[in-house]
């Protein structure tokens, strides 16, 4: 049976969100006026516009109007288009980091976490993180890190200077967002900003500077 948007969005609340306390996060900003009141006013650097290819330039960000996606949605992505408070999203993230029962079961977990790339298919996936590694462009890694692909995004292969230990999980979003979860530590991390076009080298730098800062207290504690 085929469900339909809002029967789709309800299972979400029943299964995902409510089981976590989340009331903001929603694919449906027409029916969360709490969620869009909240929302943060997208910013850009440079002249690319929202889907152009970041350049290096010492250009400030400006407010902008424009909008990632439709207000009224007419489906839900998967893994784009929620929107909603990045305080209630991380509780998902150190739900699965900590493999805590309350969304996955543990062997859906450990799948999540283990590479899924043949080896033709590593090869070329290892071309395309090539050509990032050393840009300095927001979500890539320096060169020579070895990065493989599971069912829901990157996964390390290799210990980072920042900290992120071998096996993190980790996907990235349009305005320059990053979540991570590193099983090993127990420390999953979101790094939440509005700046477009995606790959904002500046933010790329923040981001790192984060990453080292939340490492460096898990250390001490």
């Amino acid at each position: 049976m085929r469900l339909s948007n809002m029967s789709l969005e309800a299972y979400m609340q029943k299964y995902i969100w409510d089981p976590l306390g989340i009331k903001n996060i929603t694919f449906h900003p027409e029916v969360k006026p709490e969620v869009v009141k909240n929302l943060v006013t997208l910013t850009m650097r440079g002249d690319q516009g929202l889907f152009g290819e970041s350049k290096k330039t010492d250009a400030k960000v400006r407010w902008i109007d424009d909008k990632l996606f439709d207000d009224l949605a007419t489906d839900e992505f998967g893994s784009r288009g929620a929107v909603g408070s990045a305080i209630d999203f991380i509780k998902i993230l150190d739900s699965i980091c900590t493999d805590d029962g309350q969304l996955l079961l543990s062997e859906t977990i450990d799948a999540m976490f283990m590479p899924q790339l043949s080896n033709e298919c590593q090869k070329a996936f290892d071309a395309v993180s090539g050509d990032l590694e050393g840009s300095e462009q927001f979500a890539s890694h320096k060169p020579g890190t070895r990065i493989g692909h599971g069912l829901a995004g990157l996964i390390l292969a290799d210990d980072t200077d920042t900290g992120l230990r071998s096996g993190t999980l980790s996907w990235s979003g349009l305005p320059n967002l990053l979540w991570t979860m590193d099983r090993y530590t127990g420390l999953s991390l979101l790094y939440a900003s509005n700046v477009v076009p995606f790959g904002d080298i500046k933010s790329h730098h923040m981001q790192q500077l984060f990453e080292k800062e939340m490492y460096k207290r898990y250390r001490e504690a």
